[in-house]
């Protein structure tokens, strides 16, 4: 069986598991999220916000990544470097990045980058919920 059909199982399970845990993730969702700096605009969004996360500032990063219009080249890659780079991984956030990987999926469904980002989130915000807090 090939790397992306064990991802799209793999993804569908964690889906499920998530349709019947959503309530809480999605409250723990909207709690943890960051609010985006305000920003000048650039011609290159998209290399700004990869700058600004490289360099640890995250609200500016965000409000970067934001500004890749809907539908332009780069907006599904986009949308997967804020919920897996910047919530995922970065930020240790990983519900908060729910929507961004959902989003890049929707937008583009036949790239591998978008179906191994989303795992990633999925499976940590599920993990998540189950760690042992003191």
């Amino acid at each position: 069986m090939s790397r992306t059909k064990k991802l799209i199982i793999a993804l569908l399970i964690v889906a499920s598991l998530v349709a019947l845990l959503g309530a809480s993730m999605q409250r723990a969702a909207r709690s943890s999220r960051i609010t985006p700096a305000v920003v000048p605009w650039v011609a290159d969004p998209l290399q700004a916000a990869n700058a600004a996360l490289d360099a640890g500032r995250y609200p500016e990063a965000l409000a970067y990544y934001l500004q890749v219009p809907e539908g332009a080249h780069d907006d599904s890659r986009a949308q997967r470097f804020i919920g897996w780079k910047l919530y995922g991984d970065e930020l240790n956030r990983p519900m908060a990045g729910l929507s961004y990987v959902h989003r890049a999926l929707l937008r583009e469904p036949f790239s591998e980058n978008s179906w191994e980002d989303a795992a990633r989130v999925y499976g940590s915000a599920i993990g998540g919920l189950f760690d042992k807090k003191p």
